[in-house]
């Protein structure tokens, strides 16, 4: 898995090997992913969006039958994926 991308100080000379080393980094922080990787989380996120997949460990936050994962749908509420 790789590694979010986190934006590089651009320097004041060699500014095309310093522009083409940070394309290559954004290049393989959007590489094809074999898998995903959540942390759990025991609240709900402060701004749930349409398609959001979170693990809830259903402890503090329960978005409806325990620990799972869950999607956040058009009607604003978490469905769990069975």
């Amino acid at each position: 898995m790789t590694a979010k991308y986190q934006p590089g100080n651009p320097p004041e000379r060699e500014l095309r090997t310093w522009l083409a080393d940070e394309l290559r980094r954004i290049s393989n922080a959007l590489g094809v992913f074999e898998f995903a990787q959540l942390t759990p989380i025991d609240v709900e996120p402060q701004k749930p969006h349409k398609a959001m997949v979170v693990w809830a460990v259903g402890v503090n936050w329960n978005p409806g039958a325990g620990e799972g994962l869950y999607v956040y749908n058009q009607a604003g509420t978490w469905d769990k994926v069975n």
